[in-house]
């Protein structure tokens, strides 16, 4: 049973990925921006989640994570 669930969860994060670019975590958000995890949750709270059913851990789309970049960057 835990198998046939397992093979479920990774089809449906597969499908999302396919279909919005790659998700990330908040973890690896800190680890790929060179930011704080608290920096990192800061910026996840101002994102839409993507939550998949059956896993506990929370993703933004990597595009959304630039655009919300982006639009805090100013030229000095």
């Amino acid at each position: 049973m835990m198998i046939r669930e397992h093979r479920r969860v990774r089809r449906a994060m597969t499908a999302a990925r396919r279909e919005s670019g790659k998700l990330l975590d908040c973890a690896t958000v800190a680890r790929e921006y060179g930011i704080t995890r608290a920096g990192a949750e800061a910026i996840m709270r101002q994102l839409p989640k993507v939550q998949i059913d059956g896993f506990r851990k929370v993703y933004v789309k990597r595009v959304d994570v630039e655009a919300l970049i982006d639009s805090k960057t100013t030229a000095t």
